[in-house]
């Protein structure tokens, strides 16, 4: 059985997982560098929280675009069709239930972790990857 190769660890993760799709009106932007710390909400890091209200014309002069959180856009692309996918499993099955708006709300909580882990982690990315496109299958 698949589960006994994945252990536990596994299936906690491929269950959080499971809901990797990004989009929508949430935005989970990663402002880690020094020098652009403030998290504008829409995609975008300043200096300051006060140059997050500059419009979108002048913000390229004075931030950053911030780097996504979502797994599923770090594995397989934004507009990618994994992704797509997983959006609209979201979107029209899982936002239908209070447990499915439990499972999107901690996928939103652990995705960031992931995806840093993945950025020093080439192996773990891989296994990452593997466990997401097991759960595709399934749902196609």
């Amino acid at each position: 059985m698949r589960f006994k190769k994945i252990g536990l660890k596994g299936i906690v993760l491929t269950c959080t997982i499971w809901l990797a799709f990004c989009g929508g009106a949430l935005s989970f932007a990663q402002c880690t560098d020094d020098n652009y710390p403030a998290d504008c909400g829409d995609g975008w890091c300043c200096q300051i929280q006060d140059m997050c209200v500059v419009p979108n014309a002048l913000k390229e002069l004075v931030c950053i675009k911030a780097q996504p959180n979502c797994l599923s856009e770090a594995l397989y692309g934004e507009h990618s069709e994994e992704t797509e996918l997983l959006r609209n499993f979201r979107d029209n099955i899982l936002s239908q239930t209070p447990a499915g708006q439990e499972i999107i709300k901690l996928y939103y909580e652990w995705s960031p972790v992931i995806v840093k882990a993945m950025e020093g982690d080439e192996e773990f990315k891989e296994e990452v990857k593997e466990m997401i496109d097991g759960v595709l299958e399934l749902m196609e």
